[in-house]
């Protein structure tokens, strides 16, 4: 049987940031590395999610901004080397689904290589 691989991983993001939203993101939560990316509509900002992360400055931001809980979410992504399976969220990562409200969004990538050729 060939090895097979999963990786998890947690994230967040916002779909639409303005950049005085931004700004005040940048201040409270410095430590964090954000990946920003500009769209006509305002910024979509992600960062991981960390077991060390701390959730307050992040329901802070949410609570002082107003943000739309419709525009953000908690964001997993799967990579594996099969075409079916599960994956536990950690604890932490629940945490922040709980305080934050948003929404919760998945990618599932597979990578399944060649497909074994079958005999006649």
């Amino acid at each position: 049987m060939a090895d097979t691989f999963q990786e998890a991983t947690f994230g967040f993001r916002f779909l639409c940031l303005s950049e005085p939203e931004l700004s005040s993101l940048r201040q409270l939560m410095p430590a964090v590395r954000l990946t920003v990316r500009p769209r006509a509509a305002g910024f979509v900002v992600s960062f991981d999610l960390p077991e060390s992360f701390d959730l307050e400055s992040l329901c802070s931001f949410i609570a002082d901004s107003g943000v739309d809980a419709r525009t953000y979410s908690v964001w997993i992504s799967v990579i594996c080397s099969g075409d079916q399976g599960g994956v536990e969220v950690p604890a932490h990562v629940l945490k922040v689904m709980r305080r934050t409200s948003g929404g919760v969004d998945i990618s599932f990538a597979s990578c399944l290589g060649d497909a074994p050729s079958e005999s006649t």
